[in-house]
């Protein structure tokens, strides 16, 4: 494989990838802060190297990059004389990438640009890249993620082009206590897609479907126990539960569990038969309805004004009573509704945001992100919802 992308570089020589303006790019020197280590897999002739001292922001970023192409390297080496931060390496084999020469043993920022989907064990490297990060990976991948099972689609003589899962690729994620946001939208760039999983430094930590009967409180009291500085904002079923056991609860946790409102049943069902006995609640919420219910709910004296419709299903109506009675709401990334009417709004797909469910639901139930070992750590803060509205750092669109 090493004959082919040497043979790629030739004839393109400085302008190999020199699209070194690239919006990935841009994100990733964003995020990288002073004083940190970034490694460069892919690294090209060396765009991103030049970045790095093209936007001087009297910062010290401490640099390495890789690339499995011998005359790449050497590009490198000979446009910037006694510079030694570039090695010919394959990323297949990132977990013996020699490092004796480092201050350190882990990258904070790793990047990889399109490179992933020309490795044939890409699970192996992206569970190595994780490893290695202190903070983040940024994947750059020329093809998008598949909804189909992973398989290669070329295999010339001496390279290889892999079509990925989407399911495989976040459930490995998963597995590895990562918190991935994709940035295609933020990007711009329909024809690429860019992964960006970071290690929970920063956190806004969620979970639906709280009641009286569904809590699994010994879950959350163990996971207090564990991160002291845990909170976290919990959609609960006011129609589940007493109210002497949401003030009781109020009273002794109060200080790190928040109580927003979802639906009022929580029936989601849009059913077939007897459909007046289950309707798909908010979406047919007339404002009227809405009033009545979110008036019951504060009756109990223990919400905040937090509303996350179950199923992310809303009416006009909804949105209108929530912002006339000065609620912020929980929306799905996918499923922005009327944007016309004001109030403050908190989006999925916060990279900063871990939500889940008390019960088992697609893996991520409070139990599987309990036996899975969330990446929390002694140094994550936490953030009720509430606290971040209107924080334009803790939003991923706000970075580009």
């Amino acid at each position: 494989m090493n004959n082919y992308w040497d043979n790629v570089v030739t004839g393109n020589k400085d302008y190999y990838y020199g699209d070194y303006d690239n919006l990935a790019r841009l994100l990733a020197l964003k995020l990288i802060k002073d004083g940190e280590w970034l490694l460069d897999i892919g690294s090209g002739n060396g765009m991103m190297y030049e970045l790095l001292m093209k936007h001087n922001r009297q910062v010290r970023i401490f640099y390495k990059g890789i690339d499995y192409s011998e005359k790449m390297i050497q590009n490198c080496r000979n446009r910037w004389k006694g510079i030694s931060c570039f090695e010919q390496y394959d990323v297949a084999e990132l977990d013996k990438l020699p490092r004796e020469h480092d201050p350190i043993k882990e990258y904070d920022t790793i990047y990889i640009r399109h490179c992933l989907e020309n490795i044939r064990d890409w699970k192996k490297a992206i569970t190595d890249m994780f490893r290695l990060a202190k903070k983040r990976v940024i994947i750059d991948m020329r093809r998008p993620l598949v909804n189909y099972e992973s398989k290669m689609i070329e295999d010339l003589e001496d390279t290889v082009v892999w079509d990925i899962n989407y399911d495989e690729f976040n459930i490995l994620c998963r597995n590895l206590t990562v918190n991935v946001s994709y940035l295609q939208k933020e990007i711009g760039d329909s024809n690429t897609i860019v992964v960006l999983g970071k290690k929970l430094d920063d956190v806004v930590f969620t979970l639906d479907d709280f009641h009286e009967t569904n809590h699994r409180l010994d879950l959350l009291l163990k996971l207090k126990e564990d991160y002291p500085k845990m909170k976290v904002t919990l959609f609960t079923i006011p129609s589940k539960c007493s109210v002497k056991w949401l003030k009781d609860l109020k009273e002794k946790y109060g200080d790190w569990m928040q109580f927003a409102v979802h639906g009022w049943f929580h029936d989601v069902s849009n059913r077939e038969h007897q459909p007046e006995l289950y309707p798909e609640e908010c979406k047919n919420w007339t404002k009227e309805d809405a009033h009545k219910y979110l008036q019951m709910a504060e009756n109990m004296g223990v919400f905040v004004n937090g509303f996350k419709a179950p199923g992310w299903g809303t009416s006009q109506g909804t949105y209108e009573a929530l912002a006339e009675r000065g609620y912020w709401i929980m929306e799905h990334k996918d499923h922005e509704r009327y944007e016309d009417i004001k109030l403050p709004r908190y989006t999925t797909g916060s990279l900063f945001e871990v939500n889940g469910h008390i019960q088992f639901t697609a893996f991520n139930g409070l139990e599987e992100m309990v036996q899975r070992k969330l990446n929390f750590a002694e140094s994550t803060e936490f953030h009720f919802v509430e606290d971040v509205l209107g924080r334009k750092d803790i939003y991923l669109q706000n970075l580009i």
